[in-house]
């Protein structure tokens, strides 16, 4: 794949190089076994970035352990998320009398699921509210209008303060 052409709108004139390429050995192929390098979208330049994805590294010292948990700060914002961790945790600690270990990872389980099947990809979900939005203002103005308004206001204003926070633990920033 060519990753750098001169724009030319000749034929005669157009010129397709292959600059950039992506190197690597063998003990890296063994560490990431599942890499794959593809050309990037040029975004209205005349240059294709190479992306590596190399998916998780492996480490054959190590035992393969299961999905890493880790709780999305922008959860906590939810109404629901208190009550996913506390119906989790009274399940198996008092019902099924488990071990905290087991708790943990029926709390982690259930938000998890909760998050890909309730609340969605917040993406789409930021795109949905500026959606109804617009909808919204394109309306004839009234009192019931107005309202709806303000409501769908503040729904996207905590949706991006969530997609703030969201890549803010990403950066690991605080």
């Amino acid at each position: 794949m060519f990753t750098w052409w001169n724009n030319s709108h000749r034929s005669k004139n157009y010129i397709r190089e292959r600059l950039d390429r992506a190197v690597v050995d063998a003990s890296w192929c063994d560490r990431f076994p599942n890499f794959r390098v593809i050309n990037g979208d040029p975004h209205h330049s005349d240059h294709r970035p190479v992306i590596v994805e190399w998916g998780e590294a492996v480490d054959k010292s190590q035992k393969p352990s299961g999905h890493l948990f880790r709780i999305e700060a922008g959860w906590v914002q939810e109404d629901n998320c208190r009550t996913i961790v506390q119906n989790a945790w009274n399940l198996t600690m008092e019902v099924r009398a488990g071990k905290v270990v087991e708790a943990v990872r029926e709390v982690g389980a259930d938000l998890w699921d909760w998050s890909r099947n309730v609340l969605g990809d917040l993406e789409k979900r930021i795109k949905w509210v500026k959606k109804k939005l617009e909808e919204c203002r394109r309306r004839e103005i009234c009192a019931q209008k107005l309202a709806r308004e303000e409501i769908l206001k503040y729904k996207l204003e905590k949706l991006e303060a969530q997609k703030e926070l969201y890549w803010r633990q990403r950066a690991q920033s605080h």
